[in-house]
This record gives structure tokens, sequence and C-alpha cells, in this order.
């Protein structure tokens, strides 16, 4: 609360004990929005974490790793999404034959950060949403676990995707599961996930 009676100066108002109480019981939890993030974190580094997905808790973590340049793919997912959970384990594969790309993730539930990047940034109206980044700004959106979209369009947007595609091709030889499914197939898992059966 001090942090915030700090701020609130600078932002151009002063707020009152009672307005800040109000802010903090109703609207934020201060300590979680308003924790200063260390940017010396090796965590932050441009080539931090590669190879693997790296879960990010809010919304400051994930501008500061997209802010350092790097190619970068968001997962913004949500506890109740059964497509995302679906769509998990081949995200963990990708993150490892995109292995100059950063996978991150984001739990657009976990806390007001989290829930403003997912309904003020992304918009997201459906889930699993992608957010890619290059050089620090959004370059495509897309909703949906669908593998030939995720191919695509990391692919297209992102030079340190395109130069791994005929790895991602012995990947997916290797595990068909990684592979485009056809559209009879994925309509069918469509269904599955639906109606709670995959």
């Amino acid at each position: 609360r001090e942090c915030l009676g700090k701020l609130s100066p600078f932002l151009g108002c002063a707020m009152s004990p009672e307005e800040l109480e109000l802010l903090e019981r109703t609207h934020l939890k201060l300590q979680e929005t308003l924790r200063p993030v260390d940017l010396s974190s090796p965590e932050f580094a441009p080539d931090a974490n590669l190879g693997e997905v790296t879960t990010v808790h809010r919304e400051a973590e994930l501008n500061a790793i997209v802010a350092n340049g790097a190619d970068a793919i968001v997962k913004l997912a949500f506890t109740w999404c059964r497509p995302c959970k679906a769509f998990w384990p081949k995200y963990q594969k990708y993150a490892q034959i995109y292995k100059n790309t950063r996978f991150l993730k984001i739990v657009g539930n976990e806390n007001e950060s989290c829930k403003h990047y997912a309904r003020d940034v992304l918009k997201a109206s459906n889930s699993p949403t992608f957010a890619v980044y290059s050089k620090g700004r959004l370059v495509e959106m897309w909703h949906g676990p669908n593998t030939a979209h995720f191919i695509e369009n990391i692919e297209k947007h992102l030079e340190s995707a395109s130069a791994l595609v005929l790895e991602r091709e012995v990947a997916v030889a290797a595990d068909p599961k990684l592979a485009p499914a056809t559209p009879q197939r994925e309509s069918i898992l469509r269904g599955k996930i639906a109606w709670g059966r995959a």
C-alpha cells in the first residue's frame, strides 16, 4: 500500500488511506501486481530456457522477457480449459523442436495481472490463445489447439522457427502426434474435447 501511495502522485492523483484500502481490498493484490521485476535475473536473458517452456506469473515478467527482442511465443491458457490441457504436451515438444524460440505460458485466470493480459492486451475470447512476439512486438495472434495453424504461424512469423523446418519435419516423422491433423481428424478431436471424451 505504501508503494502505491508513493506512486499515486506520479500518476497525477493523490489517494487517501481509505481509497488505498478500498483499492487493495476490492481490485488489486498490490504485493503481486506492484512487485518489481528484477531485469538482471538470468531468466530474462534472450537465450534463457530455450528448448523448454517458461511459465510466467505476471504480465510484467512476460513484458520483460518479450522486451529483450528475442523471438517468443506465448500460450495463454486457463485452468478450466480442456483444449489448453490437451495441447500442452505438444507445446512442450515444440519448445524442444523450435529450440531457438522462447516458449512462454501464462495462465489467464491465475491473478489480476494475468487476467489483465488476457482480457485487455490479447482481448482473448477463446483458449488457448497464442501470441507471437518478434523484436519486442506482437506480430501475430490466433486461438485454438490446431496443430497446422500453430506450425504455419510460428514458422511464418518467426525467423528462429522458420530456420528449423527440417528439424520439425524429422520430429513429426518420428512422432506422428506432432503432425498437423487432417480436417476430418481435427473435427473429431474437437468434438471429443468439447464433449469431455478426450
